[in-house]
């Protein structure tokens, strides 16, 4: 199901190809530290693709963003990768429901970043599950 993404995501096992291909950290000033949650785990690092997060679009084989996390040894780690549309932009280009990525439909999970997002655990496992927002098995330094 989601291997297209693998096979599309594998070259960024190694951030500076993600750095060559346009993703960096953050979007906007937004999302530029390690995401977690006090009670759920984390995420880890969001690289963004800014032509991407403009394009109002939802490609399987294409995520908008790249989710790093850190190892033992403090490199950054492929965890996830991670489609996102902004809410608005989404609306804007005449659509009313939500998209929908390998029969996931994306969600919003921050009110105030107002995106619909969908997470897809391809590179570390995930016991919350493939789609789970929050790992708990990823932490933040």
């Amino acid at each position: 199901m989601v291997t297209r993404s693998s096979a599309a995501t594998a070259k960024y096992h190694d951030v500076s190809a993600a750095l060559a291909d346009g993703y960096q950290l953050g979007y906007q000033g937004l999302v530029m530290g390690c995401i977690s949650n006090p009670t759920a785990g984390a995420m880890g690092y969001h690289y963004f693709n800014a032509a991407k997060m403009d394009d109002p679009t939802v490609v399987a084989g294409e995520p908008e963003v790249l989710v790093y996390h850190t190892a033992d040894d403090g490199t950054l780690v492929l965890g996830a990768v991670e489609w996102v549309v902004p809410k608005p932009r989404w609306e804007q280009a005449g659509n009313t429901e939500p998209p929908v990525v390998f029969g996931q439909t994306l969600h919003v999970l921050d009110p105030v970043l107002n995106w619909y997002i969908e997470h897809a655990w391809i590179w570390t496992h995930n016991p919350s599950g493939l789609f789970a927002d929050w790992n708990p098995e990823v932490s933040c330094p």
